[in-house]
C-alpha cells in the first residue's frame, strides 16, 4: 500500500508526493506544519510487499550505517526514524534538485570528467 499525497501518516505528517521507488521501498516528500514553519523531509519506507525478515534486516542495517555516518556535505542527514501503521520510516532532510541518476538523464551530467569531478570534490571533503 502506497501513501497518497494529502494523507496523514502519524499524527504529525502529510504526505507530499512519491519522489521515488526501488527495490526496497519507496522515498516520500512528507511535511510537519509547526507554529514557526513548514519542515520538509524525505520519508523512506520498507513496501509493504518487500516485508520479509530478511528485507527487514537489511533496511535496519542501512538505517544504523547512515546514523553512524558524520556529517558529510554532499550526504543528506538522517534526522530520526518511526514506527507508522507497523512500518519503519527514516525520516531525512529533504533537499530539492534530484538525484545523480535523473542529473544524468536529464543532461546535468553528460561526461566523465563531471563524474570525476564529482568524485574528487567528494573525496576533498573527506
Amino acid at each position: 500500500m502506497q501513501w497518497e499525497p494529502g494523507q496523514k501518516i502519524g499524527k504529525d505528517f502529510t504526505v507530499e508526493r512519491l519522489l521515488g521507488s526501488g527495490g526496497m521501498g519507496e522515498v516520500y516528500l512528507v511535511t510537519r506544519e509547526t507554529p514557526w514553519r513548514k519542515l520538509e523531509f524525505a520519508a523512506k519506507t520498507l513496501s509493504i510487499r518487500r516485508k520479509s525478515l530478511l528485507n527487514q534486516k537489511v533496511f535496519l542495517k542501512e538505517l544504523q550505517t547512515w546514523l553512524d555516518l558524520p556529517e558529510y556535505p554532499y550526504i543528506s542527514e538522517c534526522c530520526f526514524y518511526r514506527t507508522i501503521d507497523d512500518r519503519l520510516v527514516i525520516f531525512s532532510e529533504y533537499i530539492e534538485g534530484g538525484t545523480l541518476k535523473e542529473w544524468s538523464r536529464s543532461g546535468r551530467i553528460q561526461t566523465v570528467d563531471q563524474i570525476l569531478e564529482i568524485i574528487k570534490r567528494l573525496n576533498n571533503h573527506e
